[in-house]
C-alpha cells in the first residue's frame, strides 16, 4: 500500500500523521511547503520540499503540475490530504488517484463557513469527491457532514494518538521529574510555584496575548507562574504583540511570566509539560489539540475554553475545567489544582485507552483496508 501525503511542512500534525502511516505499514512520499524543516524523530523514504517554487503566480502553477505529475508517476493507492485548503482541493478534483482529506479543525469550523464564492464551490467539490474524510473531533465531524450531500459513512473519526511510551506522568527521581526540574531551574521557576502553561501556536486564533494579559491582571497569586512555549513556524508579528503584553504587565506579574524561546527536541516534550500544573487551552476555534491529550498523559490538569464544541466533548472521559479565559483567576486556579490531584492518573489512563498511537494507527490501517459503502 502506497500513499502521497500532501500538506504544511510548517504544522507538526503533518509529520504526526506522516509517522501514523508508515506506523501503519503504508509506504508514503510526503509533499510539503513551507519553510520548515521535518522535526526530529519524523523522517521518511521521500519528502519533497515545494517551498521555493510557490511565491510567485507561475511557481504556484508550476509546482501544483509537479505535484500531479508526481502523483500520475507514483500511482499511490491513495492520496492524503492534510487540512483542506484552496489549493489541496484542487489537487483532490484534479488527481487521478482517490483521496483521503484529514480535516483539523480550523479549516472546516472557521475557513469554510467564511468562504465565498468560487473557494467555497471548489473546496465543497473537494468534500464530495474525498472517498473518505478523518476527522479528531465530532464537531469537527458534524460541520463536514453539514458541507457534503454524500453518504455519511464515508466521514470518519480518527482521534490524533500519542505516544504514551514516551509521554507519562513524572515519577520521582526518574529521568522526566528530573529534566522537568532542570527546566525549571533554567528559566528561574522557584520548585514550589504552580505554572500555568501555554503550549500552542502565536497566532490570533490561539489569543496567547489574551493568555498574558488576563493572567497579568488576575492571577496575582506570587506562588503562581506562566510559562509561554510558541511552536516554530510561529507568526512573528503575532510573537511581537505577545512579547509587547508582556512588557505591559507590572513588574509584579512579568518576574512571573516565562518564554521558552528555543528549540526543544520532540524526545524532550514530556520534560515541558513535567514542568508544567495547568495546562491552559484558550482558542477561538478547535479540534481536539494534541497538547491537550498529551498534557493528559503526563498528569498535567487542563483549563480550557467552556465554548469550544470538542471540549464539552472531551469532557465526556477526561476531568478538565471548562471556563471562559475572562475568568481566570486565583480562585480558579486553585480549584484546577484541585480537581487534577484527584483525576491526574485517571486521565493518564483514559489516554492509554483512548488516545494511543497505536489506536490511532490500528484506525488508519482499518480505514486503507476497507471501502466505502457506497463501493461493491
Amino acid at each position: 500500500m502506497k500513499t502521497i501525503l500532501i500538506g504544511d511542512h510548517n504544522s507538526p500534525h503533518l509529520y504526526r500523521w506522516a509517522g501514523f502511516l508508515e506506523d501503519a505499514g503504508i509506504d508514503t512520499i510526503t509533499i510539503g511547503y513551507g519553510e520548515a524543516v521535518p522535526q526530529d524523530r519524523y523522517f521518511y523514504r521521500r519528502l519533497i520540499d515545494r517551498s521555493a517554487a510557490v511565491r510567485t503566480l507561475f511557481g504556484k502553477i508550476a509546482s501544483f503540475v509537479k505535484d500531479i505529475h508526481c502523483i500520475a508517476t507514483e500511482k499511490p493507492d491513495y492520496i492524503c490530504v492534510h487540512f483542506l485548503t484552496f489549493r489541496s482541493a484542487l489537487l483532490i478534483l484534479f488527481s487521478p488517484r482517490p483521496a483521503i482529506l484529514s480535516c483539523w479543525g480550523t479549516d472546516i469550523l472557521v475557513d469554510q463557513p467564511a468562504a465565498r464564492g468560487l473557494k467555497r464551490i471548489i473546496r465543497g467539490k473537494a468534500l464530495g469527491k474525498s472517498r473518505w474524510i478523518t476527522c479528531d473531533a465530532e464537531a469537527v465531524r458534524q460541520s463536514v457532514l453539514r458541507e457534503i450531500s454524500g453518504p455519511a459513512s464515508k466521514v470518519k473519526i480518527i482521534y490524533w494518538g500519542v505516544d504514551t511510551n514516551l509521554f507519562r506522568v513524572p515519577q520521582p527521581g526518574r529521568s522526566i521529574a528530573l529534566e522537568a526540574a532542570a527546566l525549571r531551574k533554567e528559566l528561574g521557576i522557584p520548585d514550589k510555584a504552580t505554572v500555568l502553561l501555554s503550549n500552542r501556536l502565536a497566532a490570533p486564533n490561539y489569543r496567547i496575548v489574551d493568555i498574558v494579559r488576563q493572567f497579568a491582571a488576575h492571577v496575582r497569586d506570587t506562588n503562581t507562574h506562566l510559562l509561554l512555549r510558541i511552536h516554530q513556524g510561529a507568526d512573528s508579528s503575532y510573537s511581537a504583540a505577545v512579547k509587547i503584553e508582556m512588557e505591559k504587565a507590572d513588574a509584579q506579574a512579568r518576574e512571573r511570566i516565562h518564554w521558552l524561546d528555543r528549540p526543544m527536541p520532540f524526545a524532550e516534550m514530556p520534560s515541558l509539560y513535567g514542568a508544567g500544573d495547568l495546562v491552559l487551552h484558550f482558542p477561538r476555534s478547535d479540534a481536539t489539540p494534541v497538547s491537550m491529550i498529551e498534557a493528559f498523559a503526563c498528569g498535567c490538569g487542563v483549563l480550557c475554553s467552556d465554548s469550544i464544541a470538542a471540549y464539552k466533548t472531551l469532557a465526556d472521559d477526561y476531568q478538565l475545567y471548562r471556563i471562559p479565559l475572562e475568568k481566570l483567576d486565583d480562585s480558579v486556579v486553585e480549584e484546577a489544582l484541585a480537581l487534577r490531584s484527584r483525576f491526574a492518573d485517571a486521565n493518564a489512563a483514559t489516554v492509554r485507552k483512548r488516545h494511543s498511537r497505536d489506536v490511532t494507527v490500528r484506525a488508519i490501517k482499518a480505514l486503507f483496508d476497507s471501502k466505502p459503502s457506497s463501493e461493491p
